[in-house]
């Protein structure tokens, strides 16, 4: 169930094609309802739960489309407002993007 984080919409889902159980979604965070809340959340079990991201690029208000590695040690986040951005940091961090990236994925 998408549930957690909470969004008031889900724009985007991928997963990692060689660990299919990590699973990236993005969309708007619910700032009313949680404060603290983040525009990206994550799966390990193949979307049965998932938790929300440490991080989001600074003044998101989320969503656009995610892009997740096949190894899934990479996430690569065309947000709505922003601009692109990657993170190998499992989400805990994240670098705006200044050209292209191998994100080891199928795109």
């Amino acid at each position: 169930m998408l549930d957690n984080p909470t969004f008031t919409s889900s724009e985007s889902i991928d997963y990692a094609e060689l660990n299919p159980a990590f699973m990236a979604r993005v969309g708007k965070a619910d700032y009313k309802k949680d404060p603290n809340a983040k525009s990206i959340g994550f799966s390990n079990d193949g979307g049965a739960n998932w938790y929300k991201a440490n991080s989001e690029p600074s003044g998101t208000a989320g969503g656009g489309s995610i892009a997740v590695a096949a190894d899934g040690n990479g996430l690569l986040w065309s947000t709505s407002d922003k601009g692109v951005f990657y993170s190998k940091t499992g989400g805990n961090s994240w670098t705006a993007s200044t050209g292209s990236h191998k994100c080891k994925n199928r795109l």
